[in-house]
């Protein structure tokens, strides 16, 4: 199995938007959220839900 890279992006300022999000959670739910992108780096496209979830399936939720 493929293994995957989690890349963040960085804005022309130097900020890096989801790493200070990640930052930002409490302890419980950061752990939670870097143990959810570890399953996406080890299972790419084939992680299922609960973990993941289509973005066209959010985005239309309106």
């Amino acid at each position: 199995m493929n293994e995957y890279k989690t890349v963040f992006y960085e804005t022309v300022d130097g900020k890096i938007p989801a790493k200070e999000f990640l930052i930002g959670l409490d302890y419980d739910l950061r752990a939670k959220m870097i143990r959810t992108l570890e399953l996406l780096q080890k299972n790419g496209p084939s992680l299922r839900e609960p973990y993941s979830k289509e973005l066209r399936k959010l985005l239309n939720r309106k």
